[in-house]
């Protein structure tokens, strides 16, 4: 009998343990679910910046583009005229 008594204390205490261990878990997931969530919305904002930089990127790339046109025009017309 007194046998019985300690495996069931040891069952219960054992069934405590899983319990709190199960709550920790769930604690455990959730806080991973909010991580995640979070670094969701850091890629994101990462992308926004990065997509806004490429157009600045573009805008001064064909400003370039542009002026370097304007300057070979310019070359081109000298030459014609010192023939």
């Amino acid at each position: 009998m007194a046998d019985n008594k300690d495996e069931q204390k040891e069952n219960i205490e054992n069934n405590k343990k899983e319990k709190k261990d199960d709550v920790e878990k769930k604690e455990n997931i959730k806080n991973d679910k909010k991580t995640k969530v979070a670094d969701v919305k850091d890629k994101k904002n990462t992308k926004d910046k990065a997509i806004a930089k490429k157009i600045v990127k573009k805008e001064k790339t064909t400003k370039k583009s542009t002026t370097n046109k304007k300057a070979t025009t310019t070359k081109t017309i000298a030459k014609t005229t010192k023939k």
